[in-house]
C-alpha cells in the first residue's frame, strides 16, 4: 500500500511544483516588464545594433547568450578609432525583444545578412563573437569561409562548463527540466539582468533575464554541430580563452581549435567569462587589432 500511495503522491507533487514554478516565473517576469524601458518594437535600449567607423576593413561583433549589442559598445569604438575599421555590433533575434521565438537557423541567417551588408561596403570583413556568439562565428566560418577574412573569439562556447551542474552534463539537466516543466516554457537566467563593466561601474545596461526554452534548444544544437565538425577553417584566428571560466569549458575550446588550419594566436588570461567587460578588455582589444593588421 505504501508503494501505491507513493505512486499517487509523486505526480501530485510534480504537478504542484510545476504550477508553483509557473506562478513564480509569471510574477517575476511581470515585475521585470514593468521596469523594462522597451520601445515600440519591444526592444530594450541596449538591444539596438551599434555601428561606427568608416575604415576599409569591416568587423562584425556577435554577442553571447542572454546578452545584447551594448556589451560590445566600447570594442566598437576602440576598433573604429583606429581608422581602419567599419564596425557593427548586431543583435541576435530573440534577445532584447519580447516578440521573437529564436532558432539556430534564425541566428545564422541574421549573421549571414549582416556579413553580406558589411561586405557590400568593405573589402574584407572580420567577425568577432563572445560566448554563444563565438560558437555562431565558428559555424559561420565552417559554412561560409569565403565571406570572412578572419575570426576573433572571446570565451567561445564549444562546450558548456560542468562547474555549475555537479559534473553532470548541463544539457542533461536542461533536457530533464524541459520535460518536467509543462506550464512554463522559459527559465529565469542565472545571470544578473544588470550588466556592469568591471573597470567602469558607470558602464552598465539591462538585459533580458527570462529566456524561452527555444533559446536553450538552439544553443545546445550549435554545440552539437560544432563537436561533430571534422574540419577546421584555414582562416586567421585570434582567441581569448579564460582559464577561470565557469560558464564555458576552456579545455573543450582548446581541444577544438588545437587543429586549427590557419594562423592563430590564443591568449589564456586568468579571468572570468565576460571578456568584453573585463578589467583588461583594452589589452585584449589591442592585441586583436594588432592580429588583424598582421593578417
Amino acid at each position: 500500500m505504501r508503494g501505491f500511495g507513493l505512486i499517487l503522491v509523486l505526480p501530485v507533487v510534480w504537478l504542484l511544483g510545476d504550477l508553483l514554478h509557473s506562478v513564480w516565473i509569471r510574477l517575476r517576469r511581470n515585475r521585470f516588464e514593468r521596469d523594462a524601458d522597451r520601445d515600440a518594437q519591444g526592444l530594450l535600449p541596449a538591444a539596438h545594433p551599434i555601428s561606427a567607423g568608416t575604415g576599409t576593413k569591416g568587423i562584425l561583433f556577435v554577442h553571447g547568450f542572454v546578452d545584447l549589442p551594448k556589451v560590445f559598445e566600447r570594442w566598437v569604438s576602440f576598433f573604429a578609432d583606429t581608422g581602419d575599421f567599419t564596425c557593427r555590433a548586431m543583435r541576435l533575434p530573440g534577445f532584447g525583444d519580447n516578440t521573437c521565438v529564436p532558432t539556430l537557423a534564425l541566428w545564422r541567417e541574421a549573421i549571414e545578412k549582416e556579413l553580406d551588408d558589411l561586405r557590400g561596403s568593405c573589402g574584407q570583413v572580420w567577425i568577432a563573437g563572445h560566448s554563444l556568439g563565438g560558437a555562431l562565428v565558428l559555424l559561420t566560418a565552417l559554412k561560409s569561409p569565403q565571406k570572412i577574412r578572419g575570426l576573433i573569439l572571446l570565451a567561445p562556447l564549444v562546450g558548456v562548463s560542468t562547474k555549475r551542474s555537479l559534473f553532470v552534463s548541463p544539457e542533461f539537466f536542461y533536457g530533464l527540466a524541459r520535460r518536467l516543466f509543462l506550464s512554463t516554457r522559459m527559465f529565469e537566467s542565472p545571470f544578473s539582468r544588470i550588466r556592469r563593466a568591471m573597470d567602469d561601474p558607470k558602464f552598465k545596461y539591462v538585459a533580458d533575464c527570462f529566456i524561452p526554452f527555444e533559446s536553450y534548444d538552439a544553443l545546445f544544437e550549435a554545440v552539437r554541430i560544432l563537436r561533430k565538425a571534422e574540419t577546421r577553417p584555414s582562416l586567421p584566428l585570434f582567441a581569448v580563452v579564460p582559464t577561470a571560466d565557469s560558464v564555458v569549458d576552456p579545455r573543450v575550446t582548446e581541444a577544438w581549435i588545437s587543429d586549427w588550419a590557419g594562423p592563430h594566436e590564443i591568449l589564456r588570461p586568468d579571468t572570468g567569462h565576460v571578456i568584453p567587460l573585463d578589467y583588461d578588455w583594452r589589452t585584449f582589444a589591442a592585441r586583436a587589432v594588432e592580429f588583424c593588421g598582421k593578417h
